[in-house]
């Protein structure tokens, strides 16, 4: 599953895909005051690896 959000000034666009397939496209609700990410950040050297499970993805 791979999520895009292009934040733009007024609206932006939230793209999801899965197995790099577009299944949906939609306009954000507003600006962009937060983000979301799942992975890593900067640690310095050595390996770095993040995993996932169970991910569900909630609409109202």
């Amino acid at each position: 599953m791979k999520i895009a959000h292009e934040a733009r000034s007024g609206t932006g666009t939230v793209r999801v895909c899965f197995d790099d397939s577009l299944v949906l496209t939609v306009d954000d609700r507003g600006p962009a005051t937060r983000y979301f990410k799942n992975g890593v950040y900067n640690h310095g050297s050595g390996r770095a690896e993040a995993r996932f499970r169970n991910i569900q993805y909630w609409t109202r």
